[in-house]
Order: C-alpha cells, then structure tokens, then sequence
C-alpha cells in the first residue's frame, strides 16, 4: 500500500514536470508580453552571476575630450555640403592641377584647412603650421581626420612612432584600427578600434543592449559627466560566455540580419528560437508524461495485488486458525465425553485411578477453555483485515490501572510504578489483555523474580515485564509469529500474536530483548 501511494506521489511529480516542460516548449516565434519578461529575466540573472569584462566610457576617451565629432561615425563621412559649392569646386581643382589662386579672403575654416594640407601635399618643402593637427577643425571635408590623412600620405616624417604616439588622439575612432599595430593605444582605445561604425552610432544613441563580434554590451546609466553632454557608458561581457549561457534557454541571440525570422529585435541584435532547447524540452515532455502513465498504472496494479494478496493471506489464516482450533477442542471434548459419566459422582469413592483419570477430564476442560478464550480473542479481529474498534477512555491515575491489571499476580511478581503519577487515554480491555498475556507467559515459561516497570517518557507510556529466563534471538523473533511458542508447555501460541497486532493497531510498539527476557511495550498517552 505504501508503496502504492508512493507511485502516485511520483506519477503526480512527473505530470507538473510534463506541464513545466509544456509551458517551457510553448514559445512560437510569435512575441508576446511573457517572452520579454523571460528575456528580461535571462539578462538580470547572467548580470547577477557574473561580471563585466571592461567598462567603456565614451566621454573619457581622448577623442571627446578633444572634440565629439572625433567619435562620431557619420563625422567621419564625407561632409562636403556643409560648405559652399563653389569653394568645395576650387579644392579639388586646386588638388587635381596642384595650382592654387592666391586669394585667401572668405575661405571657410575648414576649406582653408584643407588647402593649407594640400598645398603640402603638393609640395612637401612647404612647411605646415606648427599646430596645425592640433587646432579644430580636426576633419577634412572628405571626413577622415588630417592626422589619417598624414599618416597615409607616404611621408616617412609623419609615420615616425614617435609622430603617431604624439597625434594618436586627434585620429577619428574609427581610424584607430589602422595604426594599432604601429604604436600602443590606451585601453578604451583599443577596445573602441575593434567596434563597427554601426556599433558605435548605437553605444552614442544609448541602446541598452549590444552585440559586437567578441563582447556582448548592457548600458550603465552615467549619474555624473565631465562636460554638458551625456553619453553612456556599457559593461562589456564575453560573448561566448553570453552565448554559453542561453545554450539551455528557450533564446538564443546574433547580430540583427534584415528579411529573417526573430522573436524580438533588440539594438542591433536578434532574439531568436533556441531549436536545440525546444527539442529538449519536447522529448523532456514526452518522457515525464511517459513516466507518469507508467507510474500511474504500476502504482494502482501495486496497490490493486497488495489489497488482494493481504485478503489472500487473511483468509487463509483465518481458515487456519479455525482448522486448529477445531482440532484443538476435539481431544478435550472426547476427554470429557469419555471420563465424564464413570466419574461424575463417584469422587470420594474413586480409587487412585480413578481419581487420576477425574483429574485428567479436569485438566481437558481447561485446556479446552483456554482455546475457546484465545479463538475468542483472535477471531474478534475482522476477517476483512480492518481495525480492532478501540473504545478510549481516559485513566486519572496509570498507577492505579495497571495496579488493577496486576492485582491477581502482586504476589508472583514486582510492580514498580511511576514516581510521579500521570493520567491518559487507553483502551482498558485491550491493554489490559495485552499486559496480562505477557505477564502470564513471564510467569509460565520464564523464571522468577518477574518484574513489572512502568516508565514515562514525554508522550509515552513504557511497560516493561522482564523475567531471568534465556531465549535465543531466533526464537524471540519468532514469537510474535501465529501458533509460535517459547516451549514445549502447552498452549496454542496465539498470545504474543495477538499482542502484537492490538498494540500495533493501538499506534504503538512492542520490543523484544533477551537475556534476561524483557518485552516492552510502548504506547501513546492520548488526549
């Protein structure tokens, strides 16, 4: 029957495990207000377990500190109609002839600027102004800054090392990447060379979220800056480490591609269905529901051949017993039916035969009372195997009861009570019964002195009987077995049985202990 319940216990287990995996499965592709939660959830704990690789602070960047537009991507553009047409015309005239007019008048800041690096360009002994990469504006019309255009235009002077640590700074950020392995940049330099144009428009727009080749980026909400403008900044994490993490998770995310299916766009990335972690969740699914039906059906066959085998086993033994039994109760009754009609008024008449064979037809009738009184006692149980029906009543003193119990034997044995006297609820006949069957077993086949000890143990009633007799360990566990006996003295061996069951069904226990014998039983004090 345990076992039973048990199975059911896990069937049920294995069924919320079904439906954990079936709510785990059910994503679709189709975004909704539980997937972002989800997606939500997945970045709190991968930021909560672990910790960034770098932080990025655009506005501490050289770059800014000199001049914003030096990280911005679309600065780095061509930006020829921010100025008039007709000087832009006479720039590329005066760049394609190297012939260059001689009025300076009216030339915009940034058109002077670049005649002035061309006319260089053109002539390479001409001297440029000693600031003249250090003074705005930093970017030529074309939009790549005027310390790229040095560093490109072939002149060893201006490719020096020591000439690119001194002018690293005023290269645009997205230049970097090209003198990198010329000279050493500082950390977010270096960090900054490997981003894209688009992944750094994203970092200035403050997207929350981004993905770039190697780092995965969330947005740290700056309180304080050095300058007017707010720019933010991002903690960088592994991206493998991001990727590794959602291996078991229903998403997975790459880098945003135009015309393919997503869940959800984010930045510049995509949220996109885990098919490895769907797979794993249908066949989880599949095997929990499985496990349950099976556990299902073996629980209730479980229960279904205990039920039948414990009717089984009570039947035979009841049919048993009545076998026995009357077996047991046809020797003293041809005994009586025998030595009954010489004898019965004849006593004092009888000679020593006589009165011998009188004595035998005693002894029969009390044989056979004593198996008509245990047949009583055990047959009271139901066949059907339910409990005995207890009538409880509640005891003032558990001196006084079981002084009551033992009143006929105070002289046979020792009776040790409670040192302080405590009250509870029992079954006065049961115990009693119980009590009284060990005692008289003590009596009849161990050996004095035989004592009676009671013992209060918060909740519980101990009542120990120890005699001095000797009893080997394989019998004493067999004692409690039907028609098992302690010796070859008569009796049906029903006793202990008996015992047995009433206390057990009583919620309580009985031990056996041997040399010197000692059976405990151990029952609850009930309100």
């Amino acid at each position: 029957m345990r076992f039973g319940i048990f199975g059911i216990v896990i069937s049920a287990l294995f069924l919320m495990g079904a439906l954990f995996y079936q709510n785990q499965k059910s994503y679709n592709g189709r975004y909704t207000k539980f997937t972002k939660q989800k997606m939500e959830q997945l970045k709190r704990q991968f930021l909560i377990l672990n910790k960034p690789s770098q932080i990025i602070h655009l506005e501490h960047t050289a770059q800014f500190q000199i001049d914003p537009e030096l990280i911005n991507p679309s600065s780095n553009l061509p930006h020829t109609h921010e100025y008039p047409y007709s000087q832009i015309i006479n720039l590329y005239k005066g760049i394609e002839t190297c012939i260059w007019t001689p009025n300076y008048r009216n030339l915009e800041p940034g058109i002077l600027k670049a005649r002035l690096w061309h006319q260089f360009e053109c002539d390479p002994s001409r001297k440029l102004p000693q600031k003249f990469f250090i003074v705005p504006p930093y970017l030529h019309p074309s939009g790549s800054s005027y310390a790229y255009l040095a560093y490109q235009s072939g002149i060893r002077s201006l490719k020096t090392r020591q000439w690119l640590h001194k002018y690293r700074n005023y290269f645009h950020l997205l230049e970097l990447s090209q003198i990198s392995k010329n000279i050493p940049l500082s950390r977010q330099q270096s960090l900054l060379a490997n981003f894209t144009s688009a992944e750094i428009e994203h970092m200035i727009l403050g997207t929350p979220f981004l993905l770039s080749k190697k780092h995965l980026m969330f947005k740290i909400e700056n309180k304080m800056s050095t300058t007017q403008l707010l720019l933010p900044s991002y903690a960088l994490y592994d991206r493998a480490m991001w990727e590794t993490w959602l291996l078991y998770t229903p998403f997975q995310t790459r880098e945003y591609i135009a015309d393919t299916q997503t869940v959800l766009e984010e930045g510049n990335l995509s949220w996109i269905l885990n098919d490895r972690y769907v797979k794993y969740q249908e066949q989880r699914y599949w095997l929990c529901m499985i496990g349950s039906i099976l556990m299902l059906i073996i629980s209730s066959l479980s229960m279904f051949f205990v039920q039948l085998k414990r009717k089984i086993a009570d039947q035979s033994e009841r049919t048993f017993i009545l076998q026995t039994l009357t077996h047991e109760l046809r020797t003293p009754v041809a005994t009586m039916q025998m030595s009954l009609e010489p004898f019965r008024c004849q006593f004092d008449n009888m000679n020593d035969n006589s009165q011998l064979a009188f004595l035998r037809m005693c002894d029969g009738v009390q044989r056979l009372l004593k198996v008509i009184e245990a047949s009583k006692n055990y047959l009271s149980l139901d066949s059907a195997g339910k409990k005995v029906k207890f009538d409880y009543q509640s005891v003032a003193s558990v001196n006084d009861y079981f002084y009551d119990v033992l009143l006929h034997k105070l002289e046979d044995i020792e009776y040790i009570e409670l040192a302080e006297d405590t009250y509870f609820c029992i079954d006065f006949y049961w115990l009693g019964m119980c009590v009284q069957n060990i005692v008289e077993n003590a009596l009849k086949h161990g050996k004095k002195p035989i004592r009676v000890k009671l013992c209060n143990k918060s909740d519980l009633i101990e009542i120990e009987i120890e005699d001095q007799g000797t009893i080997s360990k394989e019998a004493l566990s067999q004692l409690t077995n039907p028609f098992a006996r302690a010796s070859s003295k008569e009796g049906m061996g029903l006793g202990l049985s008996l015992v047995k069951k009433v206390i057990t069904q009583m919620g309580g226990k009985i031990r056996f202990k041997n040399n010197p014998t000692r059976v405990t039983l151990t029952v609850r004090k009930r309100q």
